[in-house]
């Protein structure tokens, strides 16, 4: 068996929009959306079966007065 979880996102803006919440004690909040994507390859008695396309999405809201809801996502019951 062979995955691959391919991260889509910016490093850099997540850090940046995060140390820019925090200096402002959540004044300046922010909306980060991770985007991945997932291939599998799996081989079984010289059987390979190929499954790719696999996409996901995960946002993250911090700061005051932010809105719980993102455009057209809504939140999972843990």
């Amino acid at each position: 068996m062979h995955i691959i979880l391919d991260m889509k996102s910016s490093l850099a803006e997540g850090l940046t929009k995060g140390a820019i919440t925090g200096y402002t004690w959540g004044l300046i909040g922010y909306t980060i959306e991770e985007k991945f994507t997932l291939d599998v390859d799996f081989t079984l008695t010289g059987q390979t079966i190929n499954k790719s396309g696999y996409k996901q999405n995960i946002a993250y809201i911090a700061g005051m007065w932010q809105g719980k809801k993102v455009a057209d996502m809504s939140e999972m019951k843990s």
